[in-house]
């Protein structure tokens, strides 16, 4: 308990609060547009959005694959994805990991054999992971 209240302390003094809070606020938006909608399609075209738009709007390239994280942990199987638009998004994400390579607070060796030649492979895998993350709530609904 005193371990997580100090990791909300250090969060909230931390000079990166706004974005934070902006990440939270997009969160919300995306789990709205799913209710709305009754499906995903809004919800990518906005996680989109938020990835062509992530400098002005002041996001890390972290930030935004933690927001998606979030979307794909959210919606499991209740919802699909359209295949066309996950592709769209995947390929925003491998530009936008080009673009910010320099600036990308994830580890080095996270990245180290990604190039521009196997950028898409390694978008593709990353998107391989978060439908498992998305199929893996099916399985946890057993221990409610």
């Amino acid at each position: 308990t005193i371990q997580a209240s100090l990791g909300i302390i250090e969060t909230l003094k931390s000079p990166k609060i706004s974005s934070l809070e902006m990440a939270e606020c997009s969160q919300k938006m995306l789990l709205q547009s799913v209710a709305a909608e009754g499906n995903t399609d809004e919800a990518v075209k906005q996680l989109q959005e938020l990835v062509l738009n992530r400098k002005r709007r002041g996001f890390s390239i972290e930030i935004i694959l933690t927001i998606i994280t979030f979307f794909y942990s959210l919606i499991g199987q209740k919802f699909s994805v359209n295949p066309q638009l996950e592709k769209d998004l995947e390929k925003a994400i491998a530009d936008a990991l080009l673009e910010d390579e320099e600036k990308l607070g994830m580890p080095k060796t996270l990245l180290e054999n990604v190039t521009k030649s196997n950028i898409k492979e390694f978008c593709k895998h990353i998107f391989t992971k978060l439908q498992y993350l998305k199929n893996a709530r099916m399985h946890l609904t057993k221990y409610k």
